[in-house]
């Protein structure tokens, strides 16, 4: 099975930052990424150079101590462990932001996501899911992208074509009219390394997520394992 490596752990990195508010500590990058990433059985291995830490996290260190994405001008170093997103990487995250999002709420195979973000593209190769455990097959064509959008918006959309946060009921549209239209953060109900088996179709993928604003995403996130919905909701109107 293909290792994690520090190229395929820059966007997931980018992504973090961004969901905090442009910026981030490596801790709460691992944090994502153990929640919401397939780790394998050879990311777990103890790291031979750094005590109770795994291979997986020691990649995200890298990132930082090779300066992978300082010298791409994706990230700039803050005081007290912090790393802030530049103009650059938004640039860099926007451009692959639907691959990313499609790629860490469908549950498709491991080896899979690991090729797109290792060598990612604006738009995610067709991938189609074959009748057992699994398997894909990778066609050449570069449709499914925006179909598996148009899923996401057909089963979270309002009649009016709103989306709403599942907790707080903000949605974009309203407060930034045009622009906020069809914007709204996936949250895992429960993490893809929990999920166990692929899901046979996209519909029951789609089965695991939730729409939130990105102040409930953050939120949600601020406890290991996460806040669930109606924790959430709760604290919302207590």
């Amino acid at each position: 099975m293909t290792k994690l490596t520090e190229i395929e752990l820059i966007l997931p990195f980018l992504k973090v930052l961004e969901m905090q508010g442009g910026e981030a500590s490596t801790e709460q990058v691992k944090t994502f990424i153990r929640e919401n990433f397939p780790l394998s059985e050879e990311d777990k291995t103890p790291s031979k150079t750094r005590k109770n830490e795994e291979i997986w996290e020691q990649q995200v260190r890298n990132l930082i101590a090779h300066e992978t994405l300082e010298n791409r001008d994706y990230i700039l170093r803050k005081e007290k462990g912090l790393y802030s997103i530049t103009e650059e990487g938004r640039k860099h995250l926007e451009t692959h932001r639907e691959a990313l999002t499609i790629l860490l709420a469908s549950g498709f195979n491991r080896d899979d996501i690991i090729e797109e973000l290792k060598n990612p593209k604006p738009l995610l190769k067709e991938i189609s899911i074959i009748e057992g455990k699994k398997q894909f097959k990778q066609t050449t064509t570069y449709c499914r992208s925006k179909e598996l959008r148009d899923l996401a918006i057909k089963k979270f959309s309002l009649n009016s074509g709103k989306i709403p946060c599942k907790v707080c009921k903000f949605n974009f549209e309203d407060r930034y009219e045009d622009i906020g239209r069809g914007f709204i953060e996936i949250h895992h109900l429960k993490p893809v390394c929990d999920l166990g088996e692929i899901e046979t179709s996209f519909a029951k993928a789609f089965a695991n997520l939730a729409p939130l604003c990105s102040n409930c995403h953050r939120i949600v996130h601020r406890k290991n394992p996460c806040f669930t919905l109606e924790e959430m909701s709760r604290i919302l109107i207590s």
